[in-house]
Protein backbone atom coordinates (compact mmCIF):
# COMPACT_ATOMS: atom_id res chain seq x y z
CA UNK A 1 0.00 0.00 0.00
CA UNK A 2 1.19 3.33 -0.60
CA UNK A 3 2.30 5.26 2.76
CA UNK A 4 0.55 8.46 1.86
CA UNK A 5 -3.07 6.46 1.64
CA UNK A 6 -1.94 4.67 4.98
CA UNK A 7 -3.70 7.81 7.18
CA UNK A 8 -6.81 8.02 5.04
CA UNK A 9 -7.24 3.91 5.28
CA UNK A 10 -6.94 4.17 9.02
CA UNK A 11 -9.44 7.10 9.24
CA UNK A 12 -11.69 5.04 7.09
CA UNK A 13 -11.26 2.15 9.26
CA UNK A 14 -11.53 3.94 12.84
CA UNK A 15 -14.74 5.79 11.07
CA UNK A 16 -16.34 2.03 9.86
CA UNK A 17 -15.62 0.97 13.45
CA UNK A 18 -17.17 3.42 15.50
CA UNK A 19 -20.78 2.95 13.49
CA UNK A 20 -20.90 -0.45 15.16
CA UNK A 21 -19.97 0.69 18.00
CA UNK A 22 -23.39 0.42 20.48
CA UNK A 23 -23.81 1.03 24.00
CA UNK A 24 -24.11 -2.96 26.12
CA UNK A 25 -27.89 -3.61 26.52
CA UNK A 26 -27.10 -4.45 30.63
CA UNK A 27 -24.55 -3.02 32.89
CA UNK A 28 -23.77 -3.09 36.12
CA UNK A 29 -23.66 0.60 37.13
CA UNK A 30 -22.80 1.15 41.31
CA UNK A 31 -22.31 -0.58 44.45
CA UNK A 32 -25.24 0.18 46.84
CA UNK A 33 -25.05 1.31 50.47
CA UNK A 34 -26.90 -1.08 52.60
CA UNK A 35 -30.54 0.08 54.10
CA UNK A 36 -31.73 0.21 57.78
CA UNK A 37 -30.71 -3.14 58.87
CA UNK A 38 -34.19 -3.45 60.36
CA UNK A 39 -35.62 -3.71 57.01
CA UNK A 40 -32.80 -4.79 54.82
CA UNK A 41 -35.03 -3.78 51.45
CA UNK A 42 -34.17 -2.35 48.41
CA UNK A 43 -35.85 -0.13 45.33
CA UNK A 44 -35.15 -0.47 42.08
CA UNK A 45 -32.15 1.76 42.57
CA UNK A 46 -30.26 2.14 44.85
CA UNK A 47 -31.36 4.67 47.78
CA UNK A 48 -27.39 5.71 48.46
CA UNK A 49 -24.19 4.78 46.68
CA UNK A 50 -21.72 3.12 48.55
CA UNK A 51 -18.37 5.81 48.02
CA UNK A 52 -16.61 3.63 51.45
CA UNK A 53 -14.08 1.08 50.92
CA UNK A 54 -15.43 -2.29 50.45
CA UNK A 55 -13.57 -4.72 52.96
CA UNK A 56 -13.62 -7.91 53.79
CA UNK A 57 -12.62 -9.48 56.96
CA UNK A 58 -11.84 -13.12 56.62
CA UNK A 59 -11.04 -13.70 60.21
CA UNK A 60 -15.17 -13.42 60.36
CA UNK A 61 -16.20 -14.05 57.05
CA UNK A 62 -15.31 -16.69 53.79
CA UNK A 63 -17.18 -14.50 51.25
CA UNK A 64 -18.18 -11.01 50.05
CA UNK A 65 -21.76 -10.29 49.54
CA UNK A 66 -23.08 -6.92 47.71
CA UNK A 67 -26.08 -5.24 46.20
CA UNK A 68 -25.52 -3.45 42.71
CA UNK A 69 -27.58 -1.71 40.51
CA UNK A 70 -28.10 -3.18 37.11
CA UNK A 71 -29.50 -1.04 34.24
CA UNK A 72 -31.11 -2.46 31.18
CA UNK A 73 -31.09 0.02 28.28
CA UNK A 74 -33.21 -2.62 25.94
CA UNK A 75 -36.65 -0.93 25.14
CA UNK A 76 -39.95 -2.38 25.95
CA UNK A 77 -41.31 -3.86 22.54
CA UNK A 78 -44.92 -4.66 23.98
CA UNK A 79 -47.50 -3.78 21.40
CA UNK A 80 -50.94 -4.21 23.61
CA UNK A 81 -52.68 -2.87 20.04
CA UNK A 82 -50.69 -6.25 17.98
CA UNK A 83 -51.49 -8.54 21.54
CA UNK A 84 -47.33 -8.73 21.63
CA UNK A 85 -46.13 -9.09 24.89
CA UNK A 86 -42.68 -7.41 25.94
CA UNK A 87 -39.66 -10.22 25.36
CA UNK A 88 -36.63 -7.52 26.21
CA UNK A 89 -36.51 -8.15 30.48
CA UNK A 90 -33.35 -9.37 31.29
CA UNK A 91 -33.11 -12.27 33.30
CA UNK A 92 -29.41 -12.31 35.48
CA UNK A 93 -28.50 -16.40 34.97
CA UNK A 94 -24.65 -16.55 35.81
CA UNK A 95 -22.26 -14.08 37.72
CA UNK A 96 -18.47 -14.39 36.68
CA UNK A 97 -15.71 -13.10 38.29
CA UNK A 98 -11.94 -13.60 37.83
CA UNK A 99 -9.64 -11.20 40.04
CA UNK A 100 -6.19 -9.28 40.08
CA UNK A 101 -4.16 -9.04 42.99
CA UNK A 102 -1.47 -10.38 45.81
CA UNK A 103 -4.12 -13.01 46.82
CA UNK A 104 -4.16 -16.11 44.56
CA UNK A 105 -7.99 -16.56 43.67
CA UNK A 106 -9.10 -19.09 40.74
CA UNK A 107 -11.81 -17.33 38.80
CA UNK A 108 -15.12 -18.09 40.12
CA UNK A 109 -19.30 -18.28 39.06
CA UNK A 110 -21.98 -17.94 40.86
CA UNK A 111 -25.30 -19.22 39.88
CA UNK A 112 -28.60 -16.47 40.05
CA UNK A 113 -32.29 -15.55 38.89
CA UNK A 114 -32.36 -12.19 39.23
CA UNK A 115 -34.62 -9.72 36.48
CA UNK A 116 -33.98 -6.49 35.32
CA UNK A 117 -36.75 -4.90 33.41
CA UNK A 118 -36.25 -3.65 29.92
CA UNK A 119 -35.87 0.42 29.59
CA UNK A 120 -35.58 0.10 33.47
CA UNK A 121 -32.57 -0.67 36.62
CA UNK A 122 -33.12 -3.56 39.14
CA UNK A 123 -30.75 -4.13 42.16
CA UNK A 124 -29.61 -7.33 42.71
CA UNK A 125 -27.17 -9.08 44.79
CA UNK A 126 -23.88 -10.63 43.76
CA UNK A 127 -20.74 -12.33 45.69
CA UNK A 128 -17.96 -10.98 44.11
CA UNK A 129 -16.09 -13.75 46.58
CA UNK A 130 -18.44 -16.87 46.79
CA UNK A 131 -17.66 -19.58 49.54
CA UNK A 132 -16.81 -21.72 47.18
CA UNK A 133 -13.61 -19.64 46.18
CA UNK A 134 -12.36 -20.95 49.02
CA UNK A 135 -10.78 -18.19 50.66
CA UNK A 136 -9.49 -18.80 54.85
CA UNK A 137 -7.11 -16.65 57.32
CA UNK A 138 -4.38 -18.47 55.95
CA UNK A 139 -4.64 -16.90 52.71
CA UNK A 140 -4.12 -13.59 53.90
CA UNK A 141 -1.92 -14.40 56.64
CA UNK A 142 -1.66 -13.10 60.21
CA UNK A 143 -3.04 -9.76 60.50
CA UNK A 144 -2.56 -8.68 56.75
CA UNK A 145 -4.24 -6.94 54.02
CA UNK A 146 -4.46 -6.79 50.75
CA UNK A 147 -6.16 -4.87 47.78
CA UNK A 148 -8.06 -7.06 45.74
CA UNK A 149 -9.77 -5.87 42.41
CA UNK A 150 -13.03 -8.10 41.40
CA UNK A 151 -13.54 -8.06 37.46
CA UNK A 152 -17.30 -9.33 37.86
CA UNK A 153 -19.58 -10.05 34.15
CA UNK A 154 -22.84 -11.07 34.39
CA UNK A 155 -24.79 -13.01 31.90
CA UNK A 156 -28.09 -14.52 31.27
CA UNK A 157 -31.30 -14.62 28.53
CA UNK A 158 -33.24 -12.07 27.31
CA UNK A 159 -37.03 -12.77 27.34
CA UNK A 160 -36.80 -13.86 23.77
CA UNK A 161 -34.46 -16.36 24.61
CA UNK A 162 -31.59 -14.28 22.83
CA UNK A 163 -28.28 -13.73 25.35
CA UNK A 164 -26.33 -11.38 26.93
CA UNK A 165 -23.33 -10.55 28.58
CA UNK A 166 -22.32 -7.67 30.76
CA UNK A 167 -18.95 -5.03 30.35
CA UNK A 168 -16.47 -6.08 33.29
CA UNK A 169 -17.54 -4.15 36.20
CA UNK A 170 -14.16 -3.42 38.14
CA UNK A 171 -14.50 -3.87 42.12
CA UNK A 172 -11.62 -3.00 44.16
CA UNK A 173 -11.96 -4.06 48.17
CA UNK A 174 -9.86 -4.70 50.93
CA UNK A 175 -9.28 -8.20 51.63
CA UNK A 176 -7.80 -8.58 55.27
CA UNK A 177 -7.12 -10.79 58.52
CA UNK A 178 -8.86 -9.16 61.70
CA UNK A 179 -9.26 -5.33 60.77
CA UNK A 180 -13.15 -5.05 61.21
CA UNK A 181 -14.08 -8.11 63.76
CA UNK A 182 -17.85 -9.15 64.25
CA UNK A 183 -20.31 -6.57 65.23
CA UNK A 184 -20.92 -6.91 68.45
CA UNK A 185 -23.41 -8.57 69.89
CA UNK A 186 -27.06 -6.80 71.26
CA UNK A 187 -26.38 -5.15 74.98
CA UNK A 188 -29.55 -5.98 75.72
CA UNK A 189 -30.27 -9.69 75.78
CA UNK A 190 -33.92 -10.04 74.88
CA UNK A 191 -33.07 -8.16 71.49
CA UNK A 192 -31.21 -9.58 68.13
CA UNK A 193 -28.95 -8.65 66.22
CA UNK A 194 -30.10 -7.53 62.27
CA UNK A 195 -27.58 -7.60 59.75
CA UNK A 196 -27.84 -5.95 56.10
CA UNK A 197 -26.33 -7.72 54.06
CA UNK A 198 -26.66 -10.89 56.05
CA UNK A 199 -23.17 -11.41 56.47
CA UNK A 200 -20.97 -10.19 59.31
CA UNK A 201 -17.16 -9.37 58.71
CA UNK A 202 -17.50 -6.78 55.64
CA UNK A 203 -18.28 -3.39 54.86
CA UNK A 204 -20.81 -2.40 53.36
CA UNK A 205 -22.89 -3.31 56.20
CA UNK A 206 -25.58 -1.81 58.23
CA UNK A 207 -26.46 -2.92 62.35
CA UNK A 208 -29.17 -2.92 64.48
CA UNK A 209 -30.51 -4.47 67.08
CA UNK A 210 -34.42 -5.28 67.41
Amino acid sequence: MDRRLLPIAVALAAAAGSCSVTAPSVAFSAVCAPPDATSCTFSATCDAQYIGRVTMDVAVTNQLWLAVEVHNQAADNSDPAMGRPNTQDAFMQEIDVSYQGSVAIPDTKSLVQQRVPANGTAVISIFPIPTDAGITTASVGARGGFVILAKVKGRGVFGDGSSFQTPVYEIPFLMCNGCLGATPPCADPTQSLALCPPNDGQTPLTAACQ
